[in-house]
Parts: C-alpha cells; structure tokens; sequence
C-alpha cells in the first residue's frame, strides 16, 4: 500500500503548504522589527553584562570586607587572647601584692607598737629640756660654788702660808732671846 508521502507533490499542494505557512510566518516578525529586538537583545545584553559586572565588583567588595573583617576578628581574637594573659598576669601581681602589704601591714603594726614604747619611755625614763637645763643650771652652779671654793681655798692656803712664815718668824724672835740669856 503506497503511502501519501510516496506521492507527487501538486501545485494546490504547495499552494495550501505556502498559505498555512504564510499564516504561520505572518505573526512573527518582519526583518525591521527582527533588527529591533536583536538590538534590543544587544541593549539587553549590554546591560546583562554591566549588571554582572557591578556584580562581580559588589561580590570582590564584599569578599573583600569580609577578608577584612576575619582579619579585624583575628586581631580581636589577638587582642582578647593578649588581656586574658595580661589579666593573668595582674591576678599573679595582686596575689603577690597582697601577701606583701600583709607584711607590711604586721611590720607597721610591730612598729606602732614600738613606737608608743619609746613614747612611753621617752615620757618615763628620758629626761626633757627643762629636766636638761635643770641639771645643767645645777652643774653651773656647783661649778660656781667650786670656783669659789677653789678661790678660797687658794686664799686659804695664802693665809696660811702667811700665817706659819709669821710664826716660823716669830719662832725666831722668841728664840734669839732665849738663846741670849744664859
């Protein structure tokens, strides 16, 4: 049984092909309006890969703040890392401060203590200005009454010196009659 598409095309044949292809063509475009949707698609285009191009350029910014911002999170990360050991550091430092001002403390204490002794003792056992200038004024005037004493001793001794040349003098006179007489 031969086929239809074994047979010879007519002229009606392609007449009704041409016309259902004609009403198939006629809703598309012709060439000027092909022309303007190419440049319209080239516009398009255009814009397309402006629009990706500013893309791209956002995407590398924002690549880029977001290296910056895990660098600025490293350094944070430094930076927390570096006042933990610091504050470490200052705990240690407080530590040992502590146990020194208690040292301190009991030494300050200890030296309150001798200092309200030696008040005590300086009120009790150590001697004033005033109890100064009395032994000094009493050390004067037994000076002074020593140099009178002195004074008159000498003037003493003067008399007497005085006194036994008058005598041994004397002696002599009362003897040269003595040793006249027969």
């Amino acid at each position: 049984m031969p086929d239809e598409s074994d047979k010879p095309v007519t002229k009606a044949d392609l007449a009704i092909l041409r016309t259902e292809l004609m009403a198939k063509i006629e809703p598309l475009a012709t060439k000027a309006e092909l022309a303007a949707t190419k440049n319209e698609l080239l516009a398009i285009t255009t814009e397309l890969r402006t629009t990706t191009n500013e893309l791209r350029a956002t995407t590398n910014g924002l690549q880029t703040t977001t290296n910056g911002l895990q660098a600025t999170t490293n350094g944070l990360q430094a930076t927390t890392n570096q006042l933990q050991a610091t504050t470490n550091d200052l705990r240690k430092d407080v530590t040992r401060l502590d146990g020194k001002i208690d040292r301190v403390a009991a030494a300050v204490v200890g030296a309150q203590a001798d200092i309200k002794e030696i008040r005590h003792d300086m009120a009790t056992k150590m001697a004033t200005k005033d109890d100064i200038d009395r032994v000094l004024s009493a050390i004067d005037a037994f000076a002074k009454k020593s140099e009178n004493n002195d004074k008159s001793v000498a003037l003493h001794g003067h008399v007497l010196t005085e006194v036994q040349v008058g005598l041994k003098d004397h002696e002599g006179r009362l003897r040269a009659p003595e040793s006249a007489r027969p």
